[in-house]
C-alpha cells in the first residue's frame, strides 16, 4: 500500500462550476451557476490536482431511484445538500418555470429548503444513481 501525501502549493485558483439551486428574495427558486475555487497541489511525480477547502459536516450517502420518484409539484430540499449526478440525467425546474437538465458529473447544490421549491424529474435512460452530500442542520 502506497500512502501519498501533499507536497506543495503550485499555483493559486482554478474554478469547479456547479450550479446552485437557492431562493430569491421574492421565496422563488432560482438558478446561480458557481464555482468551487480549487487550489493547484503538487502531488507526486509530477502530478498536480486541484482540492477544494472542506466542504464541512456533511453526511454522503448514495442513492439510486428504482422507480419514478418525479415529483410534479414545487417542493424544498430537505435540508442543505450537494446532488452529484452519477448516472442518468437529472431535469430541475425552478419556481418560474425555468428548466435544466444535468447529466453524469454534475454538481448541484440544493440550497431552497426555506422557498417555494423546485420540481426534479429523473429523465435518462440509464437507471438514476446520484451521490448525496447533506449538510449537518445548523
Amino acid at each position: 500500500m502506497m500512502i501519498v501525501t501533499e507536497s506543495q502549493t503550485v499555483s493559486p485558483v482554478v474554478g469547479q462550476p456547479y450550479v446552485r439551486v437557492c431562493v430569491a428574495e421574492n421565496g422563488d427558486s432560482i438558478f446561480v451557476d458557481e464555482e468551487f475555487a480549487l487550489t493547484t497541489v503538487q502531488m507526486w511525480e509530477g502530478r498536480v490536482d486541484g482540492k477544494s477547502e472542506p466542504l464541512g459536516d456533511v453526511e454522503v450517502t448514495l442513492r439510486r431511484v428504482f422507480e419514478d420518484s418525479s415529483t410534479g409539484y414545487l417542493h424544498p430540499a430537505p435540508a442543505r445538500q450537494f446532488i452529484v449526478v452519477l448516472a442518468s440525467v437529472v431535469e430541475v425546474e425552478v419556481s418560474d418555470g425555468t428548466k435544466r437538465r444535468f447529466g453524469a458529473g454534475s454538481i448541484i447544490l440544493m440550497d431552497d429548503a426555506g422557498g417555494n421549491g423546485h420540481i426534479s424529474r429523473w429523465v435518462g435512460d440509464a437507471e438514476p444513481l446520484a451521490l448525496v452530500l447533506r449538510f449537518a442542520q445548523q
